[in-house]
């Protein structure tokens, strides 16, 4: 008696090709975040975090910026997790790393 192993081939499924937006989204929200990153070096935001927490107003005032665009850019660090909101302002992510 012989004994016969069966194999089951397994087919991968064929992927669509990706749509536009699958393509450009990523690629133009990658520039924002960069371009947020780059800005938040450029202005110290993680040496004025470092001490603690801060208000987008101190920051701004300290970076010499605007206070409006100061939360705007706090708001975008924030969704890419290099600052977090915390009572009283925001404070550094372990994420970030100071220039």
């Amino acid at each position: 008696m012989s004994s016969r192993t069966t194999e089951t081939l397994v087919i991968p499924a064929v992927k669509a090709a990706p749509s536009p937006d699958e393509i450009l989204i990523p690629l133009f929200t990658g520039m924002w975040a960069m371009q947020a990153v780059a800005t938040a070096a450029r202005l110290g935001i993680a040496d004025l975090l470092a001490a603690g927490p801060r208000t987008p107003e101190d920051i701004a005032a300290e970076a010499g910026t605007h206070p409006r665009a100061t939360s705007r850019l706090l708001r975008a660090l924030g969704n890419l997790r290099l600052a977090s909101p915390v009572a009283g302002g925001r404070r550094r992510s372990p994420a970030a790393v100071s220039s």
